[in-house]
């Protein structure tokens, strides 16, 4: 069994340019997922997300916590699906 190492962005204090800086490191270290976090007030997860993904090759990119009490389960779906296409 191998332990696969993942690293969180919320996207706070960060612009466009330093989302993709580190998604592109913490690819070439080695880790294995990148997770978008949800925070109020800060960049949006899905756009983060998005952005991990097309800088990214390798790792596995995720959300987290999508928030079903402002964003309706079916919208969630949607981004999420579009994520995936944007990742391949």
């Amino acid at each position: 069994m191998s332990i696969k190492l993942g690293v969180a962005l919320h996207g706070a204090g960060m612009d466009y340019r330093k989302i993709v800086t580190l998604s592109e490191e913490c690819e070439a270290l080695g880790y294995d997922y990148l997770w978008a976090s949800n925070e109020k007030f800060f960049r949006d997860m899905y756009v983060v997300a998005t952005v991990m993904a097309e800088h990214t090759e390798r790792a596995s990119i995720g959300t987290f916590v999508a928030d079903p009490y402002t964003q309706h389960p079916a919208l969630t779906a949607a981004a999420v699906a579009t994520l995936d296409e944007v990742s391949g």
